[in-house]
């Protein structure tokens, strides 16, 4: 009897260690398990207009950004402070020196802003902007490559050079130069040097200093292409008036080549002959003279001559000419 005593003793002992791990595996399960999807640094933070994200050290759990508390206080001026004895964390308004320190984290967040566009850190942005805005302009499709070297920005530009070429001089010029413009919206201390090509044939350079024209080489194409940008110029009147003179009558003619350039304005004085004559010579001139320069931007290094030409009497009204650096006319 005494033995079957002593036996239950142990095994009321172990009754009661099973019933408390029970009990405290019951207690553990209590809550709610759930899977958590955690970004770390995902969410970008901005402070009067400055990034600020680096500062704040932002995590998002299940689509809830949390910021560190001390880091949030640190940065907007406010004092923080953990009492453990009461398990408190207590927040105060704080003076000048704080103020400071918000002043100073601000301005190393607009330094840092700086230098990453210095870096070209928004070069790429850059890039798909360009591709999203231009991928057509006037039915012809481009690509834009950007890259920086230094203080330059290379732009490489891939399109069909047939499709290029349909578009007449006037909008090749504003599409390079709305290009430029919008690259030194972003990067106004740099140059940008680039070109356009149709597979591995480049068939238009251009480069552009920040708040000056394009300057494009290969533009118009041969003497054929420019002779009919002209035309075109002409019936736009892009190169003036001239009083009582339907420009729809008169026709510009080109000769030559890229290097030694003759043009003509056509005119028949069968039927302009009074109004002619009552032309000042500075009208004339004026008309001769934009027609040259807008050669002159096409063909830069040429050599160019021009006339108003009479092909009622097949003779020569008036001689442009350049003289040195200067241009003279002649009167027949």
């Amino acid at each position: 009897m005494k033995k079957q005593s002593k036996m239950i003793i142990p095994i009321i002992v172990i009754i009661l260690v099973l019933m408390t791990v029970v009990s405290i595996g019951q207690e553990v399960q209590l809550g709610i398990k759930q899977n958590l999807e955690v970004w770390i640094g995902s969410n970008k933070i901005s402070y009067n207009n400055n990034d600020v994200t680096k500062e704040l050290n932002t995590v998002v759990i299940n689509g809830t950004t949390y910021i560190p508390l001390r880091n949030a206080a640190n940065l907007f001026g406010k004092s923080i402070q953990w009492l453990d004895a009461t398990k408190t964390v207590h927040i105060t308004d704080t003076g000048e020196e704080n103020d400071l320190k918000t002043q100073l984290a601000i301005k190393n967040a607009e330094i840092l802003e700086l230098t990453k566009r210095l870096e070209g850190g928004d070069l790429d942005a850059l890039e798909d902007n360009l591709n999203d805005d231009y991928e057509t302009y006037e039915d012809v499709d481009f690509e834009f490559q950007l890259s920086k070297d230094d203080d330059e920005i290379i732009v490489k530009i891939s399109s069909d050079e047939d499709d290029w070429d349909d578009l007449d001089s006037g909008d090749q010029e504003d599409f390079l130069q709305d290009v430029c413009d919008d690259i030194f919206d972003e990067f106004d201390d740099v140059d940008i040097s680039g070109y356009i090509k149709d597979g591995s044939n480049k068939f238009v350079e251009f480069e552009c200093e920040y708040d000056e024209d394009v300057e494009i080489e290969g533009l118009g194409g041969d003497i054929g292409d420019l002779e009919d940008d002209l035309n075109d110029a002409l019936d736009d009147e892009d190169f003036g008036e001239l009083v009582d003179i339907d420009l729809d009558d008169l026709d510009i003619v080109v000769d030559g080549d890229e290097d030694d350039i003759v043009f003509n304005i056509e005119i028949d004085l069968g039927d302009y002959d009074d109004e002619w004559d009552d032309l000042d010579d500075g009208d004339i001139e004026d008309f001769l003279e934009e027609v040259y320069d807008f050669i002159k931007d096409v063909f830069d290094d040429a050599d160019i001559d021009g006339y108003f030409y009479d092909t009622d009497a097949d003779r020569k009204l008036v001689k442009l000419y350049e003289s040195g650096s200067s241009i003279e006319f002649t009167y027949y």
